[in-house]
């Protein structure tokens, strides 16, 4: 563990529980080298360890200012920083923080997300996901009142996705959540864990394509607790990547660890391997050291509205039932296409209703040779 101590503080927080604090540094035998300020103090020439004793915002600026150094970092509890507290899983308790905190089995080299230049310390939200992925943790009740909270209004924005490598994709959608890692026991209706060491972030785009859709999913919110990944409703696209950047012909509404901002362009990008931070104990547990694998892309967007659905939707048209679009009866054709090529199966079905309807005409029944009709794999010939 590193000897070299350094408390980082701010103006906003309280001097008595800095003095506090320092006091319990002390207690634990460990050698404080001095007090750093998070604005504009100079950081020490060779390596340290920082205790950070910051709101919320000022953890934000001390990771981007030093996601060049990889530094050794643990974060102290105070009121002030509440995203921090529950992402990272630090404890309340100053003492077991710094428990935690010297427990060097408990470093753990992480990856950190940026929102046009911010740090994301829980996640970023694009409009309205209608608090789909983040009601697991209320009372049947409170689910019923923001059921119908939610069911009085929605509201589309057309959007431009770009991935890492490149995968334009465009859709309109209600609402877009971006998170980098989670925890099961957390407040996000996830069942899987996010790592904080994949190389990827996950947005999740809640576009259902009609009022039945949307309802349906508020329907599913009240009773479903948790979604995964894997078979997540249809009205619920999915991108895994390294680099994420959103666009649109007008300012989007977006809120970064629920602090609004407003932006065209947005750009939402993971940093490999940026610091050392002494994780709670609590996150530790759950295991999270899978391997990077920044060169894998997910994207199962098959049921999103496309080109002309889309700019329906963002014109503020919602159909009561989905409306088919050029590309679903596409994907049809080429099914019925597939299935009137010439293979095993399709040879056995030819055979079995042909000696259906020769058993139907000998018995001279009309509901064998129907049989046999809805048996033939016609259909795909007939189309091509």
């Amino acid at each position: 563990m590193e000897s070299n101590f350094w408390l980082v503080t701010h103006q906003d927080i309280d001097k008595d529980l800095i003095e506090e604090t320092k006091t319990t540094i002390l207690s634990f035998g460990i050698n404080l080298q001095g007090t750093i300020n998070s604005q504009n103090g100079d950081l020490p020439s060779k390596r340290a360890f920082y205790l950070l004793l910051l709101p919320d915002s000022q953890i934000q600026h001390f990771f981007v200012r030093t996601s060049e150094l990889k530094p050794n970092i643990a974060i102290l509890p105070t009121p002030l920083c509440p995203k921090a507290m529950a992402s990272y899983a630090i404890s309340s308790q100053m003492d077991k923080a710094l428990e935690d905190a010297l427990n060097e089995e408990q470093s753990l080299l992480i990856d950190t997300i940026t929102c046009n230049g911010i740090l994301v310390l829980e996640r970023v939200s694009i409009g309205d996901m209608h608090d789909l992925f983040t009601v697991s943790h209320l009372a049947p009740l409170e689910r019923i009142k923001l059921f119908f909270k939610n069911i009085s209004h929605i509201s589309y924005d057309a959007l431009n996705f770009t991935t890492a490598k490149n995968s334009r994709i465009y859709t309109a959608a209600s609402g877009v959540m971006v998170v980098g890692h989670t925890l099961k026991s957390n407040t996000y209706s996830l069942k899987e864990t996010l790592s904080f060491q994949d190389g990827t972030l996950t947005a999740l785009i809640f576009a259902p394509n009609s009022l039945l859709a949307y309802w349906y999913h508020l329907i599913c919110m009240l009773f479903i607790t948790k979604f995964s990944i894997q078979s997540l409703p249809k009205s619920i696209g999915l991108i895994r990547t390294s680099k994420l950047q959103l666009s649109s012909n007008k300012a989007l509404q977006f809120s970064i660890d629920g602090v609004g901002l407003s932006a065209k362009t947005i750009t939402i990008e993971v940093h490999p391997s940026t610091h050392y931070l002494q994780l709670g104990s609590r996150l530790f547990d759950a295991k999270q050291t899978y391997k990077p694998s920044t060169s894998v892309e997910r994207i199962v967007i098959d049921s999103m509205p496309k080109k002309e659905m889309g700019s329906l939707l963002a014109s503020g048209y919602v159909p009561l039932f989905k409306k088919a679009e050029e590309e679903d009866f596409k994907e049809l054709f080429t099914t019925l296409r597939a299935n009137g090529a010439l293979s095993p199966s399709y040879l056995v079905l030819m055979v079995l209703s042909t000696l259906l309807a020769v058993t139907g005409l000998f018995q001279n029944s009309t509901p064998v040779i129907i049989g046999a009709m809805i048996l033939a794999p016609m259909m795909g010939p007939i189309m091509t």
